[in-house]
């Protein structure tokens, strides 16, 4: 799984995959932080507190999560990190076109279509659901204006760039 982590004003790729179960039950995990890689053994022995053993060297971090946003206490030191998931950035809209065409960015199925053609949409307004990656997205109006055209059906698949509706 792919990441975006901002941290001091720097925004890090981090891919994390996880590698095996030990037979303490802790996790092995393969990080790779701007193309640097790490071996992370993780056990989790509270809610809010990991134990990690990082290319050898042990740490408890405790961490607090609020939405994409983490607290990070690492040896009595905090650290803000804004974490984004690029699956649902590129699911986002930048905005309409100027042709008034919504459009998604990644393939996917479309699992619910929560407008009608000839709707006056709100901005912000929930539109219709894509699930991507195994992941259901809500994809919202980035403008208002009205439902001209809806050109997909619930459970179509479509490929990354599909006019998904139009608004005017």
């Amino acid at each position: 799984m792919r990441y975006e982590a901002s941290y001091n004003g720097q925004t890090h790729v981090v891919d994390v995959e996880r590698h095996e179960q030990l037979p303490n039950g802790a996790w092995v995990y393969v990080v790779t932080i701007d193309e640097v890689v790490h071996r992370v053994e993780t056990s989790r022995p509270a809610h809010d507190v990991w134990s990690l053993l990082v290319n050898g060297v042990s740490l408890d971090a405790g961490v607090t999560q609020n939405g994409t946003n983490c607290d990070v206490e690492i040896v009595g030191v905090n650290h803000h990190v804004d974490i984004t998931d690029p699956r649902k950035k590129n699911l986002t809209f930048g905005g309409l076109s100027s042709s008034g065409a919504v459009v998604t960015k990644m393939p996917g199925r479309i699992v619910r279509i929560l407008v009608s053609t000839d709707d006056v949409v709100d901005k912000g307004q929930a539109l219709i659901i894509v699930e991507a990656m195994k992941m259901e997205n809500q994809l919202k109006a980035s403008l208002p204006g009205v439902v001209s055209r809806i050109c997909v059906t619930e459970g179509e698949l479509v490929e990354a760039n599909t006019t998904l509706m139009e608004i005017t």
